[in-house]
């Protein structure tokens, strides 16, 4: 979320810094919006801007978009692009149609008073007008769920960082090779590490792989658990509440299921830097061990 306030910070730099090199760049480049709240995007640039007009249709602020909190504010008319009393025309009108147009606009606006004061924007969450990344995180984050924000709960027993690969998994915020592409990082393959078949995605490589699924299968025989069936990472989250018994039992097996996609994730990442095999047989025993150690504490 601090990447995504340091982004929007842009999108309000962009209507305030109106006379700067860097924004008629942008603007030259990306073509100039027609709409007064848009803000100018050129979808065939893959350059830093179109990720940050990406950011701005993805987050919302109070369930808007960024712009939509940026309020022009008319003064005297002395600063800004989009101003009331001197029209900035690509052409005049011409044709009975617009001049009737422009008429009735110009009827419509005789009875607006400007302020003796030069036009400016204002960011409408705060007081002060003025955009701080610290105020649109603190807003940005009260817009999510508690469940966005931790869709897991963590396992006592296991170690930290097992819980906290789960949670970044669960956000899908692990370094998949379909993430990676996401963010413009080369990559040598996008299909899965550890089968090499498909995307490799957080609900491929966890509940669809073959490899994977061997493991699965194998810890339910060896647990002597009911058959796992996984359709997304949720679906591994929730198996636990599937299994019979009481509370501690179901606290063991929700420890299991997080060690083994510990020993997953590990498997694959020894594949690919480490040149290890990747295959079933190597995760189930690593996991047997570990899972054997953190029984035994």
């Amino acid at each position: 979320m601090v990447n995504d306030a340091l982004l929007a910070k842009w999108v309000w730099r962009y209507r305030v810094e109106e006379e700067n090199i860097w924004r008629r760049v942008v603007t030259t480049c990306h073509g100039r919006s027609r709409k007064w709240s848009s803000l100018p995007s050129n979808p065939a640039l893959s350059r830093v801007w179109k990720n940050i007009m990406s950011m701005e249709f993805k987050v919302l602020v109070e369930g808007k978009r960024i712009h939509n909190h940026i309020k022009g504010v008319l003064g005297d008319g002395s600063e800004g692009e989009e101003d009331i009393k001197n029209w900035k025309w690509t052409r005049p009108p011409s044709s009975p149609d617009e001049v009737s147009e422009l008429g009735n606009c110009s009827v419509q606006l005789g009875g607006i008073f400007t302020a003796s004061v030069k036009d400016k924007w204002m960011w409408k969450p705060d007081v002060s007008g003025q955009f701080s990344t610290k105020l649109f995180t603190r807003i940005a984050l009260g817009t999510l769920n508690e469940e966005d924000l931790y869709p897991t709960k963590s396992c006592g027993w296991v170690p930290a960082k097992c819980n906290i690969l789960i949670w970044r998994a669960a956000l899908d915020r692990i370094p998949t090779r379909q993430a990676l592409v996401r963010r413009n990082i080369a990559v040598e393959s996008y299909v899965c590490a550890l089968c090499g078949e498909v995307t490799e995605t957080v609900d491929h490589i966890f509940t669809a792989c073959s490899i994977s699924l061997k493991v699965w299968n194998r810890s339910c025989v060896w647990a002597k658990l009911p058959p796992f069936f996984a359709f997304s990472f949720k679906d591994i989250l929730d198996y636990h509440k599937s299994v019979g018994g009481d509370k501690k039992t179901k606290e063991l097996v929700c420890g299991l299921v997080v060690v083994a996609v510990w020993c997953i994730w590990k498997a694959r990442n020894e594949k690919i830097f480490a040149d290890g095999r990747g295959d079933s047989e190597e995760i189930l025993g690593s996991l047997d061990h570990l899972d054997f150690f953190l029984v035994k504490m």
